[in-house]
């Protein structure tokens, strides 16, 4: 019976070491990999971190820290940081799990930065070994997007537009309940955003906004709150490729042209809104788009439109006439016998109305209809990509 106690622990101590020594080696190769990323990738990334990695997870997990990382992505900042953790299984080194903590900040030197507080953020990242001859040497991210998918899940609460300055940081003062922040600090706020990118061939986004506090720098026409935004949109296929963002604008053009929103919805006060269509790029790089807006009760809306100063009373008349056109109720009977006409025709009165008209967009002029309602900027991007 001892002999077999001691052959027993005698095991788990051999167990326990081959593990410890696995874990060992496989820490070794996330921090190799993390000091890889500290010099720019012939697709622009760049990752830093402040300080060295600390190493932590074992028996089951392989995993090092990063603090204070900052990812560049052509030489210009685009995402810091309190913390980064990367892990791995060391028996199953397949999938690397990448999961940031504490307040972090996009675009963090733009004009305007967006400073968050995430619930939990999430990227999956396919990894393989690396062998020389029989021995592995190396873990190597596997980014192929067609083999592998990419996956990147999160969820953040507390996110704020805001312009350039010392960043978020708890002392921040809370808003007065009747002033509202004081001046300089947030811009606009956002209490929950969720967000989905998959990219296999194609780039698959869903994203959804829940309570976006926009400025009080003027009147808006539903409320400085917007209760909801879905947005689900595909770009098939994606360009990714080891290539600067110009090439691959220009692979994508030359490949498709073409991205598509399977699906939008808008929840603002008393606006109801949902669209669908698909666009591209134009040969100057502006955005290019058409497809069908449904709103209900669209009488209301245009109304509101003019009443707080967002549409000219020309207009207003224009786009009453045009939206008389198309306007329908909502669950609209079909043709009601003569019997109950008059009963159909009450209930189609009490319903809701709502109307699905055409939009375009071109030549950064956005059109309802026929009806030019919108003048949209260039993106910034587009003469310095052209």
């Amino acid at each position: 019976m001892r002999r077999l106690w001691f052959r027993l622990v005698l095991f788990a101590v051999a167990l326990a070491g081959a593990d410890y020594g696995l874990w060992q080696w496989t820490v070794n190769r996330l921090v190799e990999q993390s000091l890889l990323w500290t010099q720019q990738r012939p697709d622009g990334l760049m990752l830093k971190a402040r300080a060295a990695a600390l190493s932590g997870g074992w028996p089951l997990l392989a995993r090092i820290t990063l603090p204070e990382p900052e990812l560049f992505v052509g030489g210009y900042p685009v995402w810091q940081g309190q913390a980064l953790e990367v892990e791995v299984s060391p028996w199953h080194p397949l999938q690397l799990l990448m999961r940031p903590q504490g307040p972090q900040a996009a675009f963090p030197e733009s004009p305007w930065k967006i400073m968050m507080q995430p619930a939990s953020a999430s990227a999956t990242l396919p990894v393989r070994l690396a062998w020389d001859g029989w021995w592995p040497v190396a873990l190597v991210p596997d980014m192929d997007p067609s083999i592998h998918t990419l996956d990147l899940h999160m969820t953040a609460q507390d996110v704020r537009l805001r312009p350039n300055g010392s960043g978020w940081t708890s002392a921040d003062p809370a808003p007065h309940p009747d002033t509202g922040l004081p001046a300089g600090y947030d811009i606009i706020t956002i209490s929950r955003v969720g967000m989905h990118l998959r990219l296999d061939q194609a780039l698959a986004v869903q994203c959804s906004l829940d309570d976006v506090v926009l400025p009080s720098i003027r009147q808006w026409p539903f409320g400085k709150t917007v209760q909801h935004v879905n947005v689900a949109a595909r770009i098939d296929p994606f360009p990714f490729s080891n290539v600067q963002l110009r090439e691959k604008i220009s692979a994508w053009r030359a490949e498709s042209d073409v991205f598509r929103i399977l699906d939008a919805t808008l929840t603002w006060g008393s606006l109801r809104a949902s669209m669908a269509g698909q666009g591209g790029l134009d040969d100057f790089l502006q955005p290019v788009m058409q497809g069908v807006v449904t709103i209900a009760s669209p009488e209301e809306t245009i109304t509101s439109l003019r009443d707080q100063g967002w549409m000219a009373p020309g207009l207003y008349m224009a786009a009453k006439t045009m939206l008389g056109l198309f306007v329908q109720a909502t669950d609209a009977p079909g043709r009601a016998t003569q019997k109950d006409s008059v009963d159909h025709a009450d209930t189609a009165r009490s319903r809701p109305a709502y109307v699905s008209v055409p939009f375009r967009l071109a030549d950064t002029v956005l059109m309802i209809g026929q009806v030019p309602v919108l003048k949209i900027p260039p993106p910034p991007w587009a003469h310095s990509l052209r």
